[in-house]
């Protein structure tokens, strides 16, 4: 495991927190509201951080009337489309019972939903070209299809069988984005992957805020050094927070 035990208290309140939150039942108004607002903060946010420029209230908008809205571009409007997509198929489909090992063909059906409306030609595919982004070199497209069965492989592994869902999520998330496996849509794959996991442990997703993107970049290119421990707890902050709220 890459924490000490500082962390593995806040997980253990997290924990405590999250099963007294899971005792308030569906039915309630409140608990519903609050279900559905998350909903279009995890899309708003997730698409804000890579430089979508629609509002909160905009991409409610979109989500709630399936209307396009004035003097944005419909790029824009499909990615909210695509996560809004990808997001139904988590939720209908992953999140089932039967469904419980995490596949190559996993992370290629979310991807492919995230780019469905934007670019469906790329959609669940491999990059087949060398890309180039701030602070990081990703592997070659050579090496992506070993990297990615390898990443699938490490998460189906037995040894991660005492590490907190937090730390798996988190550490799952870095290694995605790390191995860069798609030409687009590689953060909005990897945090709905991460939610993924932490939803299958019965967590609330981790919906990193427009105002936490340079945090958000820092922690990753830390990880990228080689101490991956600041992004885990960065993660494990955005259970803290909506436990607690």
């Amino acid at each position: 495991t890459h924490l000490g035990f500082l962390c593995f208290d806040r997980f253990n309140t997290i924990d405590s927190k999250v099963r007294r939150f899971y005792q308030i039942p569906d039915s309630n108004p409140g608990f519903r509201r609050v279900k559905i607002e998350q909903y279009f903060r995890h899309i708003y946010h997730s698409n804000a951080i890579e430089g979508n420029t629609l509002t909160l209230a905009q991409t409610r908008s979109i989500l709630e009337t399936r209307l396009a809205v004035g003097g944005k571009s419909l790029m824009e409007q499909n990615e909210v489309l695509g996560l809004d997509a990808a997001l139904r198929f988590l939720n209908s489909t992953l999140l089932r019972g039967h469904h419980t090992t995490i596949t190559l063909s996993t992370i290629f059906e979310l991807h492919r939903h995230i780019l469905s409306f934007v670019d469906p030609s790329e959609a669940g595919n491999l990059r087949r070209t060398q890309v180039f982004i701030a602070d990081h070199n990703p592997p070659p497209p050579e090496a992506v299809l070993d990297l990615m069965t390898e990443l699938v492989s490490w998460l189906n592994g037995d040894q991660l069988s005492d590490v907190h869902p937090i730390e798996l999520a988190a550490l799952t998330h870095w290694k995605l984005v790390y191995i860069h496996p798609f030409y687009d849509g590689n953060g909005r794959t990897a945090r709905l992957l991460m939610n993924l996991i932490l939803m299958r442990a019965g967590l609330p997703p981790a919906i990193i805020k427009l105002e936490d993107r340079l945090a958000y970049y820092e922690h990753l290119k830390t990880a990228n050094d080689g101490d991956v421990r600041p992004f885990i707890r960065f993660i494990g902050s955005f259970n803290c927070v909506l436990v607690n709220n």
